[in-house]
């Protein structure tokens, strides 16, 4: 048991729980847990009543192994571990006391004697000193969860414990009044009401664990911190239903995994030492009670079949299936109604996935057996003869001395030989009579090409005589006009000629008459 946790509860109930201690464990506690006892000055208890008080120590005498059990050091380490993560796998709370009108004196009594030294506490700066900080402390960051804002409780940093952030400046030049500080506590003292912290990271007993230190913001404050400021006077319930992780289904699950506790685990001795098979928990029970429900109906799916009523067998067998889908009894059931309608698709995938979940079932071995035989012999009479090999190598790979099987496949591969070299030989044969027809066909081409080049030379000629006759046309036309032009140009030459000498007459008339008038 953990001594320190007895301490607590020995010096809170004083001697009527010590008595009920050695009443219960017949063995006296530890020296030093008793020194520590005479030392201290036992308290009075708040509810007066004896017998109450007696009965209280009673249970805390028979629970004690159980209440003080001592915790490991992963275990102490996965309790200390959701310091600033909002996890909605569960609900995170203010402080209790945060809903509750206690005395202040009374939680402030109790603060300081629930702080430890390497808690974490976040503050808010009240004053830069000579010789350190004055801060006034807002939440625990990491530790017992409290609501403290508004006792009014302060602490001090001195100057060794801050961080200098400029080698040549004073640690104290990296503060002011009003700044948002989170520490480590170093000492408590409870009779004089001081708690000594430090804001430097080598007071950290572990960095994979402790949040970071320092100057911070007011994102950066606890969850249960920042939830106290937002609900304004909320009541718990409204509270408690408003945060979505208290509404998740594996709420348990996960502070069961957070706390390290046992699904199993129980306060009540009997229960905690009871070991309760695993079948007999809620989800086995369930189990078994859907299996006997699915039993049932398939129990009323086979009159059905042997009644003739295959539709009302199959409504049966499918609902059997709905309440148990593993049920190997309705699978192979229900497989064998589609057999038995030639429906083989289904049945196999039904025998398959019964073999599936129980691989030594022999009916759905057999009936598979069967159902892929008389499969591959439908296939057949289909002509489809590579289905119907691939349903016979799986009924050898079930059963590889099963004989007809062996023989189906050997007269099937037979005849998938004889229909490939029949296929072979009609595709040569159709190849030899389609180069036939190509040649042919070729034959033919030529034919046509020559014949299109000689109508196409034959064109030829006759525009060439076309255009001949054409030049010559032409020609002769030039001639006739040429011949005619020098004809004209002949006869205008001649004319003129003539009217040239008798011009010439003329003129020479004229002055033989003048001469002789101008004798006379």
């Amino acid at each position: 048991m953990d001594e320190k946790l007895l301490g607590q509860a020995l010096q809170y109930h004083g001697l009527g729980l010590l008595y009920s201690l050695k009443a219960e464990h017949q063995k006296q506690p530890s020296a030093s847990l008793l020194a520590s006892l005479d030392r201290k000055q036992h308290r009075d208890p708040e509810i007066k009543d004896a017998e109450f008080q007696k009965r209280v120590c009673t249970f805390i005498g028979r629970k004690s192994d159980m209440l003080f059990k001592s915790l490991s050091e992963e275990e102490k380490n996965r309790r200390r571990h959701d310091h600033e993560i909002i996890d909605d796998g569960y609900a995170i709370m203010p402080p209790l006391e945060t809903f509750l009108d206690g005395p202040s004196h009374l939680r402030r009594g109790h603060f300081y004697k629930s702080l430890r030294p390497n808690d974490c506490v976040s503050g808010v700066v009240l004053s830069v000193l000579e010789n350190g900080l004055r801060i006034q402390l807002l939440c625990v960051d990491k530790g017992c969860a409290r609501d403290i804002d508004d006792l009014e409780i302060q602490a001090f940093c001195p100057v060794k414990e801050l961080p200098k952030l400029y080698p040549n400046e004073s640690a104290l030049d990296a503060f002011q009044e009003k700044d948002i500080v989170r520490g480590i506590v170093l000492a408590v003292s409870e009779e004089s009401e001081k708690i000594i912290i430090s804001l430097h990271e080598k007071a950290i007993p572990d960095k994979n664990i402790y949040p970071r230190i320092g100057l911070i913001t007011e994102q950066e404050f606890p969850v249960h911190y920042r939830r106290k400021k937002q609900i304004e006077g909320m009541p718990f319930n409204e509270v408690l239903h408003s945060i979505l992780g208290f509404n998740n289904t594996g709420n348990v699950k996960a502070l069961v995994e957070q706390l390290g506790i046992q699904e199993d685990s129980s306060y009540m001795r009997y229960l905690a030492g009871l070991h309760i098979p695993e079948n007999e928990y809620a989800e086995g029970l369930r189990k078994w009670q859907s299996q006997k429900l699915a039993y049932h109906s398939v129990a009323q799916g086979v009159d059905m079949f042997k009644s003739g009523k295959f539709l009302e067998a199959l409504q049966f067998f499918n609902r059997a299936l709905q309440i148990d889908t593993e049920n190997v009894e309705a699978l192979v059931a229900r497989g064998a109604l589609y057999a038995n309608n030639e429906n083989f698709n289904h049945a196999v995938k039904d025998f398959e996935a019964a073999l599936s979940i129980n691989p030594n079932h022999k009916n759905a071995k057999k009936y598979l057996i069967e159902t892929l035989l008389a499969f591959g012999k439908t296939c057949e009479d289909k002509r489809n003869h590579t289905e119907a090999a691939v349903h016979y190598c799986q009924v050898l790979k079930l059963d590889p001395g099963r004989v007809e099987a062996r023989d189906l496949l050997e007269a099937c591969q037979r005849l998938m030989y004889f229909i490939l070299l029949q296929d072979e030989h009609k595709i040569k044969k159709e190849g030899d009579s389609e180069a036939s027809v190509l040649s042919k066909s070729a034959d033919k081409l030529r034919q046509l090409i020559q014949e299109d080049k000689k109508q196409e030379m034959n064109l030829q000629l006759v525009n060439m005589k076309k255009k001949f006759k054409k030049r010559s046309f032409l020609l002769s036309y030039r001639t006739k006009k040429q011949r005619r032009q020098s004809a004209g140009s002949s006869e205008k030459s001649k004319r003129r000629k003539r009217s040239d000498s008798s011009s010439s007459s003329s003129s020479s008339e004229d002055r033989r008459r003048h001469k002789k008038e101008s004798r006379y």
